[in-house]
């Protein structure tokens, strides 16, 4: 019997890695065709964009894109944010409402990444991240309101945070909208 419960949690135990590894082989490297790290001029090809915030101490800068399609696999959002760091993609920011909207946002965040790390956020909202090879997630929803946020980010931020304690006395200049 004990051969059994070995050779079953062995089994149980491979498949669970190798599931795991399947789901990280699909990574994100970016959002709707543009790759993470991409100009902001490949953006500014495709549509009108307009800045709705300028982090002067992070030097982010996030843009919205007019008439942008507010969807994302299937579910329909209220915003949707392209991160810019220094000109280049570097991430998106994707905010919508409800639960039924958080809930499929993890679903489809679990079937690209695998399961994320569960947790509750200092305002009492659900967190759920998640972390590969080129980007992170984190997704939110904060009960009392109904707001889901999710954001991904590309692994270059890493690397841009270290750029920035190196050098934190030289903010950008600019404001917040």
């Amino acid at each position: 019997m004990k051969k059994f419960m070995v050779k079953t949690v062995v089994i149980l135990f491979l498949f669970v890695v190798s599931s795991v590894a399947v789901s990280f082989a699909d990574d994100v490297d970016g959002f709707r065709g543009k790759k993470w790290g991409a100009p902001i001029s490949e953006f500014a090809q495709t549509g009108k964009m307009e800045m709705r915030q300028n982090d002067g101490y992070n030097k982010y800068v996030f843009y919205s894109m007019v008439n942008d399609t507010l969807r994302v696999r299937g579910v329909n959002v209220e915003s949707i944010r392209y991160i810019f760091w220094k000109d280049k993609f570097a991430g998106v920011s994707i905010v919508a409402k409800g639960e039924a909207n958080f809930n499929s946002f993890k679903r489809l965040v679990d079937e690209k990444f695998g399961v994320g790390k569960s947790g509750i956020g200092p305002s009492g909202e659900s967190i759920k991240t998640w972390d590969s090879e080129t980007s992170q997630a984190t997704l939110s929803y904060q009960n009392e309101t109904g707001k889901v946020h999710l954001v991904l980010l590309s692994k270059m931020l890493d690397a841009i945070k270290e750029e920035l304690d190196t050098d934190k006395s030289k903010p950008v200049d600019g404001n917040d909208f």
